[in-house]
């Protein structure tokens, strides 16, 4: 069945079941489920093939498909709920995937198959489970589609929560997929509170995997409030399973507190694990999302090594002005400096990001933000600035119009270069209804690889209740696509995307 066909038939079968699940109930149980679908048909760029812009063209068709069904019981013989759920996958990549991404393709009926049972104060996972010990210092198991990344493992998971003790014992492999190998994971974490606004907690990962030695990450942590300060602090440790030695460490700590009207947040980072490890996913202490220009150039944090700090300033100062500044700082490690350098040889990197929101009338919201940063490491040094002026009017009947304007400037210093970049957006949409978003974004950076110019339409409906399809037509721009610190290229696209999302 070719891939537009199959697009149809998931939409036919996801309004099939919402009708015939809307006039059928069974008694004590209770029926969700969801159908997200993707279709790309089109171009891509080939960054491997050496050639220039439009040569390096190849030819794009990408299918995805997600079916999630569950059933929750609320009358059991012994607990208090069952959930089960599955979930099937139909996925077709795209040629330059298969190639150069390492994705397969994927047909399973149980791409996800779970069982969720309560009983008094203990929860019993058997099947695909996901899990953060604290921060993500020592575990952290996710999945992003977008980003082809999951770390879900397969197996179980058991937890306890009273009011002074909380307990989680996982265990499972991983399924290999983009980044992530067939490992096998457990862990077991303890977390007590001695009082209401106060808690600590010790936790203990193996890891067992095919491109690396046997491991232990054994972890603490803590946090609550003191007064108007919230606190928190990390410690994990990696530790070969055959010796005693440390192998490597990561700290994370965090104060926040809300001050006269003045929300304040300062995070710190020390990561020094020596390895990559997809099961651990702490937290990045930096401005991931700026402005639109300035996140397609996002930095890449390094968990491997890197030191660094982020403050956060957020404020009202009148009633119809919002202001929010942030700054943050790293590097990887100079000697036992316990902070970032500026050194370029220490691939140092640092970022102010600053925006406001003016609600100048009940019905026109303007936003401002600007953004700066330079980064620099070996065989690389750009600054970068940015500002963004959008303008939101909202029209009777739930009409709204959106204006986005934006430019950034680029100083290329290690190829001696100027230039700039510009993005021009308008968006008309009307609540319930959908929307329609056109945008033009060029670079004045001679690009052979990826072209100059790329322009865009996306038509977004609602479509009965809890279904929503876009459609994609024009230029798409490729880049770094980020999401906790964990990032994959996306390469440029022209053609058309189909998605959908629907429930029921």
């Amino acid at each position: 069945m070719n891939s537009s066909r199959q697009f149809g038939v998931l939409l036919l079968l996801s309004l099939l079941l919402t009708f015939s699940l809307s006039i059928t109930s069974v008694y004590a149980a209770d029926f969700q489920g969801s159908i997200k679908a993707r279709l790309d048909t089109g171009q891509e760029v080939n960054t491997q093939s050496g050639l220039e812009y439009p040569d390096n063209l190849m030819d794009r068709t990408y299918f995805e498909s997600l079916l999630t069904a569950e059933v929750h019981f609320k009358k059991i013989p012994v607990g208090k709920r069952l959930r089960l759920g599955i979930r099937m996958v139909d996925l077709e990549a795209s040629d330059y995937d298969l190639n150069y991404t390492a994705l397969e393709d994927q047909r399973r009926i149980d791409d996800k198959i779970y069982a969720q049972w309560t009983i008094a104060k203990w929860e019993v996972w058997a099947g695909d489970v996901t899990e953060t010990f604290g921060k993500g210092l020592a575990l952290s198991l996710y999945e992003n589609r977008d980003l082809y990344y999951s770390t879900s493992l397969r197996g179980g998971k058991v937890s306890y929560i009273s009011k002074k003790l909380r307990a989680k014992a996982i265990y499972g492999h991983s399924r290999e997929w983009f980044n992530v190998q067939n490992d096998v994971v457990g862990g077991i974490s303890l977390e007590y509170r001695p009082w209401r606004q106060w808690h600590v907690g010790v936790n203990l990962v193996h890891h067992e995997g095919v491109t690396y030695e046997k491991r232990f990450t054994p972890g603490i942590y803590s946090g609550g409030k003191v007064g108007p300060v919230s606190l928190y602090g990390e410690y994990a440790q990696r530790r070969p399973e055959d010796g005693d030695i440390l192998a490597g460490d990561g700290t994370y700590l965090s104060a926040e507190t809300t001050l006269l009207g003045v929300s304040a947040q300062i995070n710190y980072k020390y990561y020094n694990f020596g390895i990559e490890n997809p099961f651990q996913t702490p937290p990045i202490a930096e401005r991931e999302i700026t402005t639109t220009l300035l996140t397609q150039h996002p930095h890449v944090p390094d968990m491997v090594d890197q030191v660094g700090f982020e403050i956060n300033l957020a404020a009202t100062p009148i009633e119809v002005l919002f202001v929010d500044l942030n700054f943050s700082r790293s590097s990887r490690h100079s000697g036992n400096n316990p902070f970032p350098t500026l050194k370029q040889e220490d691939a140092a990197y640092w970022n102010f990001y600053g925006e406001t929101e003016w609600y100048a009338h009940p019905n026109v919201t303007s936003k401002l933000a600007f953004g700066a940063n330079e980064e620099a490491y070996p065989a690389f040094w750009q600054e970068k600035s940015g500002l963004r002026e959008e303008l939101i009017v909202t029209l009777g009947n739930l009409w709204s119009v959106t204006l986005d304007l934006e430019n950034m400037w680029v100083t290329d210093r290690e190829n001696d270069e100027d230039y700039t970049e510009q993005l021009i957006a308008v968006a008309l949409a009307k609540a319930t209804l959908g929307s329609i978003y056109l945008s033009y974004e060029q670079t004045g950076r001679e690009d052979t690889t990826e072209g100059e110019n790329w322009i865009g339409a996306e038509l977004l409906f609602e479509m009965l209740k809890n279904h929503r399809l876009t459609l994609f037509f024009g230029q798409e721009r490729g880049g770094l696509k980020c999401s906790s610190g964990v990032c994959r290229t996306v390469q440029s696209f022209e053609g058309l995307r189909l998605t959908y999302d629907g429930r029921f």
